[in-house]
């Protein structure tokens, strides 16, 4: 059984050699970014179930002191604290207007030929609706977020869930904005689905290198042994398009 994520597809969509390692489960030392970003998440929880999160931020310093988490340049101690508390001011005052909590951090899974898909849902709230909480520094460009893969699976899975396509948020906590999503199609998707598989199961991962922003990537001293990576820098990764015209496929792989 294969297991992919919208993350892992992210992965394989830029460089299929970084999807392969990651499949491997070859460890790289956390970012603060993505620490910060963990520890926001389970301040929100929290925070709506009324529970004390003031030790987070303590033990955040501890974490980001002691372990060896890979800092952005321009980021310290005292301005990831700072984005701590923007982001925890900005839910409160936007959670204010969104529909009341059925579920936090909720995971799910979707088994469908040969191919298991996982995920997690930050919140899910009445009346169908996905809330994605995100932390990173940069507010998302309209065109990011028409393209955006994780948006599109996790619509697609809860309609694949529930039978019924959700209300879709997508929060950028560090300026306080919210966007609604829409997706009416999948068929870019599903077919994103089957060629991760293909490639899976022909073990063709490892044997193409795309060339995504190697200079940065994770692994890439695991697969370019010391070569320049220069050339081999692209300047974007694409990404699942939103609007087709209406999908004849339906439900997962039938």
């Amino acid at each position: 059984m294969i297991i992919a994520s919208a993350s892992m597809l992210g992965d394989y969509i830029d460089c299929k050699r970084k999807a392969y390692y990651r499949i491997n489960k070859i460890r790289v030392p956390p970012t603060a970014s993505m620490i910060v970003g963990r520890v926001i998440h389970d301040m929100v929880v929290d925070l709506e179930k009324g529970r004390d999160r003031s030790w987070r931020r303590k033990q955040l310093t501890v974490e980001l002191t002691q372990t060896k988490a890979k800092f952005a340049r321009g980021q310290t101690i005292p301005n990831l604290l700072n984005l701590v508390d923007t982001c925890l001011a900005n839910y409160k005052k936007l959670r204010i207007d969104l529909p009341g909590i059925w579920e936090l951090e909720e995971s799910f899974s979707l088994t469908g030929d040969g191919v298991k898909i996982v995920g997690r849902f930050d919140q899910l709230r009445k009346g169908d609706t996905i809330v994605e909480l995100k932390t990173g520094k940069w507010e998302p460009t309209k065109e990011f977020l028409e393209a955006d893969l994780q948006t599109t699976l996790y619509m697609w899975a809860y309609r694949e869930l529930f039978d019924v396509m959700p209300i879709y948020y997508y929060i950028h906590l560090s300026s306080g904005s919210l966007y609604q999503q829409y997706r009416n199609d999948f068929t870019n998707l599903l077919d994103l689905i089957d060629d991760f598989m293909t490639d899976c199961n022909r073990d063709a991962l490892r044997k193409q290198l795309n060339g995504y922003r190697c200079g940065r990537c994770d692994f890439n001293k695991h697969c370019l042994d010391g070569k320049n990576t220069s050339k081999l820098i692209t300047t974007a990764s694409p990404q699942i398009p939103a609007y087709k015209p209406p999908s004849v496929r339906g439900k997962f792989f039938e």
